[in-house]
């Protein structure tokens, strides 16, 4: 028997997803669309902000070294 903690994390997520019925499958995706969407309503409506990326973040970060060292 293999346990869920010796399985890698993307593994994990795969075995758990097969393990589901079709009618299971279908909820869990229509579910995660209807929170994109309601994301994606909130951006537009300007009541939510997209995160930054990774690289605007690591491109902030580096300008405010550069501008602390001046």
């Amino acid at each position: 028997m293999i346990l869920a903690s010796q399985l890698p994390s993307d593994e994990l997520k795969k075995v758990l997803w097969d393990s589901l019925s079709q009618n299971q499958k279908e909820n869990w995706s229509q579910m995660f669309m209807n929170v994109k969407k309601r994301g994606e309503w909130l951006i537009a409506q300007n009541f939510a902000r997209r995160a930054p990326s990774k690289n605007q973040r690591d491109r902030e970060s580096r300008k405010r070294k550069r501008d602390a060292g001046n």
